[in-house]
């Protein structure tokens, strides 16, 4: 994930000051690349799944629980 607006990095803050679960799920075209992701949405969200490499992990994920996964594998800025 290259590029993420403003926009998006307030939403994702105001759902969590309201105590909102955030599940993001990053597509890219160029898997190759170093990743890279703003603070602001990396400490966000509640969970992160690779579109790309991990998406059968959505089939298994508890919606009601929501539990915590980490970004990891990015280059925070």
């Amino acid at each position: 994930m290259d590029i993420l607006d403003d926009g998006c990095a307030f939403e994702i803050d105001f759902m969590r000051a309201n105590h909102k679960p955030v599940m993001l799920v990053p597509f890219t075209e160029h898997p190759e690349k170093a990743k890279k992701m703003d603070l602001m949405i990396a400490q966000g969200v509640t969970a992160i799944i690779d579109g790309n490499t991990e998406l059968d992990k959505l089939a298994s994920y508890d919606f009601n629980c929501t539990p915590y996964i980490p970004v990891s594998g990015y280059g925070i800025y």
